[in-house]
């Protein structure tokens, strides 16, 4: 959970991108960066902003997205842009042979006029994952883009699935 969802104060889309940035760090760690004995200690551990350890195996362009996206104050946390733009995301495109947001365009418009899987009925293109909310341009597609660009990382030949899901 974000601080300020723990505190009980309002939130905007910068949630979404420190759940981000706790995916990106538990994808490459396999843990979360914040513990605690209990969920109390964890929340507690967040609000303090206890410092966050990464492992020898990370790169220093990977601490500095993840330090970027969790900063405590929303207003200070990267905006979706910024991810993509980072450093750490860009060496991405020379391995996997695209540019980010292309790609993002390009599953964003393989989207448009599919069903909504709630309802069944077809979508009327402003659902896209591009995002709903004007200061969110890409929406949701992020998290799974990310999540492909580590699992590839990890394991090349095992996660080419989590591209479309």
């Amino acid at each position: 959970m974000a601080p300020e969802m723990i505190k009980t104060e309002p939130y905007d889309d910068k949630l979404d991108i420190w759940c981000l940035g706790i995916l990106l760090y538990e994808m490459l760690h396999g843990y979360a960066p914040y513990g605690g004995r209990n969920d109390k200690e964890k929340c507690l551990n967040i609000v303090r902003n206890m410092p966050i350890r990464f492992g020898e195996h990370i790169s220093k362009d990977a601490e500095d997205l993840i330090r970027r996206i969790l900063r405590p104050n929303p207003s200070e946390r990267f905006s979706i842009q910024q991810i993509l733009s980072h450093k750490w995301m860009k060496g991405f495109e020379g391995v996997l042979k695209i540019k980010i947001n292309d790609y993002i365009k390009q599953q964003d418009d393989l989207i448009r006029g599919a069903k909504d899987p709630r309802t069944q009925e077809p979508t009327t293109g402003k659902e896209s994952f591009y995002g709903d909310s004007q200061n969110d341009q890409y929406g949701d597609i992020t998290g799974v883009y990310v999540g492909h660009l580590v699992a590839s990382e990890l394991h090349p030949n095992k996660y080419g699935f989590i591209l479309f899901f």
